[in-house]
């Protein structure tokens, strides 16, 4: 299914750059050729990226849910020039859509507003937002929230909580994405129970002479890492605190293993290792929202290669590391988040020290870039009681969900936790 965007994609062409800065002077043809293909998908289907701020995070029956919508463009986070109409889904604990909304965009923004009456339940909703262009892509990029409504006359009869034994699914993820025989790697595993949140776990990998290998604990969420060493002669498995028994992915024999560092603050530095084969000449391409940033050619003549990259040149947000055969065939990949901290600071300053009750209260804003010159922008601001909504600081935000969450598939938990410093 492809549906036809609001407005016309040679619009949205001509208001982008997708090209990007590509590292290095030489030209390979295979890089030349990957280059070409790349930016002609994406000035031919571009991206939207939609964020909506609300003014809480729950709601109890007879209030008012209001809202800002942000529609931007998904290369460069500027406002869209592809749609016109913004929708937004309620859907109610049973899956059922209970309100939809049209909204016209305007400069990239909307706004809408929608009455918790009475025909609401108490429970968890779910609020979906997405133009007709991002039906072109998985639905699991739409902009999603789930917003709970209080019925204050049942609330507090039934518990939330949990009893009894939790089930853990134990998931493992080899760093660049397969394991290679003889070849140490970051084993990264995330815990997840039921209903899929992380859940914190510690145990112990044995192999099939029921030898200690290592132990590992989640770090949060109920993810980690450990280093591993695959063997394709004995097996692996996990067994959890809890008694739990969970078996490691088996290694291949021979191939590629891809590993990043991103914890210096100016470079990347990126491991290549090929075990087995003939193939001594592959490429690592560097890309971020539709444009390549890096390309090289590498020549691997002593089973690794170590490769630094600049983070000058790249943009703020998730780069996608693609290691690539000599035939341009994919056998790695690795993710990494560039964060550096070039906020907007803002000042906000009020008109009076003290209120009383019903007082109209003034409010002034000042924004200003990282060079301290003043900006002009367009923003919501939420106001509640404090003593009534909590501020959780690792809850998701317009910069949590532009730079990080829309561009993975899946539920990111907490993902402020992700932002507290330039080393989560």
């Amino acid at each position: 299914l492809i549906v036809e965007p609001d407005n016309s994609v040679r619009k949205a062409n001509e208001a982008r750059d997708t090209t990007g800065p590509v590292d290095g002077t030489t030209t390979f043809t295979a890089i030349d050729s990957l280059k070409k293909k790349s930016n002609y998908y994406f000035e031919n289907h571009p991206t939207e990226k939609v964020y909506l701020h609300f003014d809480k995070t729950f709601y109890i029956l007879g209030e008012d849910n209001w809202y800002k919508a942000y529609v931007l463009n998904g290369s460069d986070l500027n406002p869209t020039v592809i749609s016109s109409v913004l929708y937004v889904d309620w859907i109610d604990p049973s899956g059922k859509i209970i309100s939809q909304k049209r909204l016209r965009i305007e400069n990239g923004s909307s706004a809408g507003d929608l009455a918790i009456d009475t025909t609401f339940a108490d429970g968890t909703y779910t609020v979906k937002a997405y133009t007709n262009w991002m039906r072109n892509e998985s639905p699991e990029l739409f902009f999603s929230r789930n917003i709970r409504v209080i019925d204050p006359r049942i609330h507090g009869e039934s518990s939330w909580d949990e009893k009894g034994k939790v089930s853990i699914d134990l998931q493992f993820f080899p760093e660049g994405g397969t394991l290679i025989q003889g070849v140490q790697t970051q084993l990264a595993f995330k815990a997840i129970d039921s209903n899929g949140r992380g859940v914190e776990v510690n145990g112990k990998i044995i192999d099939n002479q029921n030898k200690l290998v290592t132990t590992f604990r989640s770090s949060h969420g109920g993810m980690g890492s450990f280093p591993f060493i695959p063997d394709t002669t004995k097996s692996f498995r996990a067994i959890l605190s809890n008694g739990e028994v969970h078996h490691l992915p088996q290694p291949h024999t021979s191939g590629y293993s891809l590993a990043a560092s991103n914890m210096n603050a100016d470079k990347i530095l990126v491991r290549v290792c090929r075990t087995g084969g003939d193939d001594s000449h592959v490429y690592l391409v560097g890309h971020a929202r539709g444009s390549i940033y890096y390309a090289e050619s590498i020549g691997i003549e002593n089973a690794f290669k170590e490769i630094t990259i600049s983070k000058k040149e790249l943009p703020e947000g998730i780069l996608q590391l693609t290691l690539l055969s000599s035939k341009g065939i994919p056998q790695c990949e690795r993710m990494v988040f560039i964060q550096k901290g070039d906020y907007i600071k803002g000042y906000i300053t009020c008109d009076k020290d003290e209120y009383a009750p019903r007082d109209s209260i003034m409010l002034n804003f000042e924004l200003e870039d990282v060079k301290h010159a003043p900006l002009e922008t367009s923003l919501s601001v939420s106001v509640t009681d404090a003593d009534f909504v909590d501020v959780d600081k690792h809850s998701e935000t317009i910069y949590t969900r532009l730079l990080l969450q829309s561009d993975l598939k899946g539920n990111v938990e907490n993902p402020g936790w992700y932002f507290e410093s330039q080393n989560s």
